[in-house]
């Protein structure tokens, strides 16, 4: 597991993919569709926990904590990532898997490869 110990003041935001992750105001850019979108405050904590942390397993028991609460259940996370693959499915070069049995993963896809 690899979760990053990124200094939140330092990043103002996340680039990946052809994407772009606004933290000031939660809003996510895709730069090839040239779409902008605000998030949930949960949607934001979770993309930005898989972009920190991208070709990395990011296990569901740290998206939880990563919430800050325990009381989220199996299907309100499975609705955030739901909710997250349709917004970046937008941008083709990026995806979030699913890990059965332990978490999510965004990883780059490579373009050249379809």
């Amino acid at each position: 597991m690899c979760i990053s110990k990124k200094n939140k003041c330092k990043n103002k935001s996340n680039s990946f993919g052809q994407s772009e992750l606004v933290h000031i105001d939660r809003t996510l850019h895709i730069a090839n569709n040239d779409i902008s979108m605000q998030l949930s405050k949960q949607e934001f904590m979770v993309l930005k926990l898989l972009a920190d942390n991208i070709g990395c397993i990011i296990r569901r028991e740290d998206i939880e904590i990563c919430l800050g609460s325990n009381n989220i259940s199996e299907h309100g996370i499975n609705n955030i990532i739901h909710r997250l693959r349709k917004y970046i499915e937008l941008d083709n070069s990026i995806k979030i898997d699913t890990i059965r049995g332990v978490g999510h993963k965004m990883t780059e896809v490579d373009l050249c490869l379809r």
